[in-house]
């Protein structure tokens, strides 16, 4: 488990060992993955270049990438080995009613399906991802590497990633109703960033339990123990404790620009506040999670603070408190709908 931007430190040779583990797929969500965008349906009185309520689009670019790990180990495709972006289409749809956006990737699971797309025969796998293309291409690659890998290969702390392939079978791996889908979700700064900082990331999902630090889908005595812990052990440090003094809290060193699993209240500090007992700030409706649904409960709060007492908060934890938290909120969401 990665608990701070310090586990990644880019060897897979030492702990903790998450970086062994991942996807087979993904899909990026990124201009410069685009070619061109076909508005299908679009508003008589809205801007061209936003994509707006009851529009649909379809986008052309290589948006579906096999995992990247996997590249300097795969090389079925002589003209091309190791990289697979297939160059798809996704649709945009927002409906009205719902004020909900689908969005639908339609990609062959072999190169019969990749044909009649086409419509042309099919083409035998042969690991390239710029003719016919499919997913049981793109693992029957994986395996045929893993099976014919140099010795040299073999012998490389990388190599792990893929080795499990070798024993694999592909058709075992093709009804999508048993893929494990992770999203991570996010939008653009409101201001352009110095650097490389382009994205702020707003959530995930399958939803997580706030305070669940062992992952076990339970908040008890033994996330408490972590977070203890982890205080106990970086408290004073001055290269993960901003304040460098051992007072019992841990100062997040980089806050905002890198993770932390223990700030569970996001307010750049490790402490007792984040023992996960109480209600999370910003958590108007009392779900466990701060969303899209706190929203309306936060804007009725302004107008009537005295309706915030129908939420069990803490006495320490006041409106304003919330009010900020909320702020925040609500300016991410006027930032996604605005890049939509």
């Amino acid at each position: 488990m990665a608990f701070d931007r310090w586990c990644n430190d880019h060897n897979v040779q030492t702990a903790p060992f998450f970086d062994r583990s991942g996807e087979e797929f993904h899909l990026v969500l990124r201009a410069e993955e685009i070619d061109y965008i076909n508005g299908k349906v679009e508003s008589s009185t809205g801007n061209p270049g936003v994509f707006e309520p009851g529009e649909r689009w379809v986008l052309k670019g290589d948006f579906f990438h096999r995992a990247h790990g996997f590249e300097d180990y795969a090389f079925q495709c002589v003209d091309r080995p190791g990289r697979y972006k297939p160059e798809v289409k996704l649709q945009f749809v927002h409906d009205i009613a719902s004020d909900t956006t689908t969005i639908s990737l339609v990609y062959p699971l072999n190169n019969t399906a990749s044909g009649q797309m086409q419509n042309n025969p099919p083409q035998s796998d042969d690991g390239c991802e710029d003719n016919q293309n499919s997913i049981t291409e793109a693992l029957t690659d994986l395996r045929w590497s893993a099976i014919n890998a140099s010795p040299w290969d073999m012998a490389q702390p990388e190599f792990q990633l893929i080795a499990g392939w070798s024993s694999h079978v592909v058709a075992n791996y093709l009804d999508p109703t048993q893929w494990r889908i992770t999203c991570l979700l996010g939008t653009a700064y409101s201001v352009q960033q110095s650097g490389s900082d382009r994205f702020i990331w707003t959530d995930i999902w399958p939803n997580v339990v706030p305070g669940d630090f062992d992952g076990d889908g339970l908040v008890d005595a033994a996330d408490e123990t972590l977070l203890s812990g982890y205080v106990a052990a970086r408290d004073g440090d001055p290269s993960y404790d901003n304040d460098a003094t051992v007072n019992g809290i841990v100062a997040c060193n980089g806050f905002s620009r890198y993770f932390m699993l223990y700030d569970v209240n996001y307010d750049g500090v490790i402490d007792s506040d984040d023992l996960p007992i109480g209600p999370i700030l910003g958590d108007m409706d009392i779900s466990n999670m701060v969303d899209f649904e706190d929203v309306a409960d936060f804007v009725l709060g302004l107008l009537d603070p005295d309706i915030t007492k129908r939420n069990t908060m803490v006495k320490s934890r006041s409106f304003e408190a919330i009010s900020m938290a909320m702020v925040f909120l609500t300016r991410a969401i006027y930032r996604d709908l605005l890049n939509c």
